[in-house]
């Protein structure tokens, strides 16, 4: 909900915070760092998004939402590497 009413912030804070109750089962910690990288692509922070989405993977393997989303994320990574790789070569020419 927060992530969809554009509030990434508070989503991260809202699974982290999950992600310390004791006693959760595998898939409701799995949605949380789902949620939560979910929210770190939001944040344009793709580095914890791919941490937290791998850690969902792990849990649930066979999630097509998950692996998804971690591929989108790794996507964004690589397109803001050549951006940066062509900024910088413009620098130097």
């Amino acid at each position: 909900m927060q992530i969809k009413s554009s509030r990434p912030a508070d989503a991260i804070k809202s699974a982290s915070n999950a992600l310390e109750v004791d006693g959760l089962t595998d898939a409701d910690r799995a949605k949380a760092y789902y949620r939560r990288g979910q929210a770190y692509g939001k944040c344009k922070e793709d580095e914890l998004a791919v941490e937290d989405l791998k850690r969902a993977l792990e849990i649930i393997p066979e999630d097509a939402g998950v692996l998804g989303e971690l591929n989108a994320a790794k996507q964004r990574i690589k397109m803001r590497r050549e951006r940066e790789k062509k900024a910088y070569a413009k620098m130097f020419s």
